[in-house]
């Protein structure tokens, strides 16, 4: 069977790391929410400062290779890991939300692997707080379809802590 979107890749990757990992950005959205174009993974990874060169080494046993100034992209929070079946973005989570993204994030079953998913709630804060088109896209997306579900206690409090109204982007409507 193949592997269009680089799934098991990712999948080999985020099982050895041994701190929290969750899929966000548009590959979220596509499995969380509906069809949606996406030419990457994004990955939030808690990774300590001490860890990134097991960070690094877990990337290339898992069969991924990044650029020589690595370490520039390490001290912005991101890392750019290639593959021939896929790009895997990942940026570390370097504060608290980032971080229980990372920890709330739940398993989503994909063609016989779990893969860490962001909950609705953390995706679109997230999505909210980027704000490019794409992102309010995909936000409006998650409103649309599930806005009922979501958690407005949490929406409220985590998106007060990054200065996003999460509660009125639900009650305008579109």
């Amino acid at each position: 069977m193949t592997d269009p979107l680089g799934l098991a890749r990712a999948a080999s990757f985020i099982d050895a790391w041994p701190y929290p990992v969750a899929v966000v950005g548009g590959m979220a959205v596509l499995l969380r929410v509906r069809p949606r174009l996406t030419r990457d993974i994004d990955l939030v990874v808690v990774a300590p400062a001490e860890t990134h060169d097991a960070l690094l080494a877990q990337l290339t046993r898992s069969g991924y290779a990044y650029d020589d100034d690595i370490a520039e992209w390490l001290q912005g929070g991101l890392v750019r890991a290639t593959a021939a079946d896929a790009q895997l973005d990942l940026i570390l989570a370097d504060d608290a939300f980032l971080v229980a993204v990372a920890e709330r994030a739940r398993p989503v079953d994909v063609e016989g692997k779990r893969l860490p998913v962001a909950t609705l709630e953390d995706l679109l804060l997230m999505k909210l707080e980027a704000g490019r088109p794409q992102d309010l896209d995909d936000a409006l997306a998650i409103k649309d379809a599930l806005a009922d579900g979501l958690d407005r206690g949490y929406l409220a409090s985590a998106g007060a802590a990054l200065g996003v109204d999460a509660l009125r982007f639900l009650a305008v409507e579109a």
